[in-house]
């Protein structure tokens, strides 16, 4: 198996660099509802307008994050912070929250962009320097608005599309699990969970006093998956939230 070294990442980068900035061709999810809406992909989406489409763009930007945390100091790692320093802005960050609050935009990105911008946010929630945080907490109203689109979505539908294609729920849950589990551990414990790893509750499903510890871990997302979802918000069911995951059901 490959490794990841400095060299390669640097190579991963400048391809990532080389698009998410590259605002045509562009392929936009946009509903027209009047000719003022007629607009430009970056006006509409000023962080996430380039890489042919949005989420594409998301998930390029997850690249350069996780790259950036993991080698601080390769060739890159100047234009990746200047790139997030321009783009992950709580102003430009509101934009993208209102696109996405238009009522017009209710399926935008459902639910593969959902879940590539959650994934996002929990590599974000891992970085530890100054301006890791800040970029974390830039972006995080529009993790909250995509988490709650999650919990709205999945009690209405009635079944897990399984599809190999971007509609398929497994691997959009999947995501969003790791991104509600970084933000417990972060709460619980002061330090964001490792990617890869998953708390475990410490008391059995149901019960309400189950919480998590960070000292136990468990490497099967769907084993405690009922518990990430389920108990971040108000409602919902353990056995729904496991078979999106397994597709068991």
């Amino acid at each position: 198996m490959t490794t990841l070294t400095p060299d390669l990442a640097d190579r991963f980068a400048a391809l990532a660099l080389g698009h998410v900035t590259r605002e045509y061709p562009n392929k936009l999810d946009h509903v027209l509802t009047g000719p003022q809406d007629l607009l430009s992909p970056r006006a509409l989406h000023p962080v996430f307008y380039g890489s042919f489409d949005w989420h594409s763009c998301v998930h390029g930007y997850w690249m350069l994050a996780h790259l950036y945390r993991r080698f601080p100091g390769m060739a890159q790692a100047e234009a990746i912070r200047a790139l997030f320093d321009t783009h992950l802005t709580p102003e430009l960050v509101a934009i993208e929250c209102a696109y996405a609050a238009r009522p017009s935009a209710r399926g935008f990105e459902r639910p593969y962009g959902w879940a590539w911008l959650l994934h996002l946010a929990a590599e974000l929630g891992r970085h530890e320097t100054p301006e890791g945080r800040e970029w974390a907490a830039a972006l995080q109203p529009l993790a909250a608005l995509f988490a709650e689109r999650f919990r709205i979505y999945l009690p209405l539908a009635t079944y897990p599309v399984r599809g190999g294609a971007h509609g398929n729920t497994a691997f959009a849950v999947l995501l969003a699990l790791d991104y509600t589990r970084t933000r417990r551990c972060r709460r619980c414990c002061g330090t964001p969970r490792a990617a890869g790893t998953a708390t475990m509750p410490t008391a059995r499903p149901g019960s309400r006093r189950a919480t998590p510890s960070c000292r136990q871990r468990w490497s099967r997302p769907p084993a405690c998956a009922w518990y990430c979802l389920t108990t971040s918000s108000a409602g919902g069911s353990p056995a729904l939230c496991r078979s999106w995951t397994s597709g068991s059901r």
